[in-house]
């Protein structure tokens, strides 16, 4: 006798699935949270390096680095520990996280607004993204749930005479006799369609997290039933958002220019945004 085989998946592997899905949904989201600004006189990689810090709520300090003498000091960011505070809350001395043994950070403590310039994120992007981002995991297990049900074949329990009686029914015989001993028996899940619920639910997690990140969000469905106001306020939201982060980053660069006679600038990526709006909002009608 032939060895029955399952393809259940084991606790261990829906669980893979799961997280295999909530990091490629944060990679998703930080790549558009990246593409929002355009930093300028930087390095190659010194922007992602910041974004993606401030992306995880991480504090950045930006200072000169060691050099020999006689050559020119240039900046680097890096993350720090605090070493005493004013009386508003501001570090006085921080040490350099030297996390990748770099000979060139300094090991010494360095005073805030003199030989280093410190940025606290006021907001953790990616926890607050983490609980929607559970969201949009779960709908996504749910619709894989769902459709696999709807996969389920019409299951007869009987005999040969029984099969080949439901064969006929199913071949489009125009007479299809029964045996008034044979009794129909049948397994069906009866599992309702939600898979156009459940997308709908998650475009509209979408739209809160890409409004978190300084993007417009409403997609098709959403925006024609939008009122003027509505749109208005929820741009207000999303514009808040990202502008004060600019404006943040600004005052942190401007006093890093200052100290240190540097060039940096960041800016919103217009291009991008502009882009991402149209395919947002291209030929929908808002209503009055």
């Amino acid at each position: 006798m032939a060895k029955s085989t399952t393809k259940f998946q084991t606790d261990a592997e829906l669980s893979a699935f799961r997280e295999t899905l909530k990091y490629n949904y944060l990679k998703k989201f930080k790549v558009l949270f990246l593409s929002v600004f355009e930093f300028k006189g930087f390095d190659y990689g010194e922007d992602y390096y910041i974004l993606d810090k401030i992306f995880n709520g991480e504090n950045i300090a930006v200072f000169k680095l060691k050099t020999a003498v006689g050559e020119e000091s240039p900046c680097a960011f890096q993350s720090y520990s605090p070493e005493g505070y004013d009386m508003y809350n501001n570090p006085v001395r921080v040490r350099i996280l030297n996390l990748r043994s770099d000979p060139r950070i300094p090991s010494q403590y360095l005073s805030n607004n003199i030989d280093v310039v410190l940025f606290r994120p006021q907001i953790n992007y990616s926890s607050q993204l983490q609980p929607l981002i559970e969201l949009l995991v779960d709908a996504d297990m749910t619709i894989r749930t769902n459709l696999k049900l709807h996969k389920m074949p019409f299951m007869i329990d009987g005999s040969d005479q029984m099969k080949k009686t439901i064969n006929d029914v199913l071949s489009d015989k125009a007479l299809v006799a029964l045996d008034e001993t044979m009794t129909i028996r049948s397994a069906s899940t009866n599992t309702p369609y939600i898979i156009d619920k459940l997308e709908q639910f998650k475009i509209a997690i979408e739209s809160r997290i890409l409004s978190l990140i300084g993007i417009k969000g409403q997609k098709m469905e959403k925006m024609a039933q939008m009122t003027v106001d509505e749109v208005n306020n929820n741009s207000e939201e999303i514009n808040g958002f990202k502008n004060h982060l600019v404006d943040s980053i600004t005052k942190w660069l401007n006093k890093a220019n200052e100290l240190f006679g540097t060039s940096y600038e960041v800016v919103l990526n217009d291009e991008y945004l502009e882009m991402k709006d149209e395919e947002q909002q291209n030929g929908i009608p808002v209503q009055e």
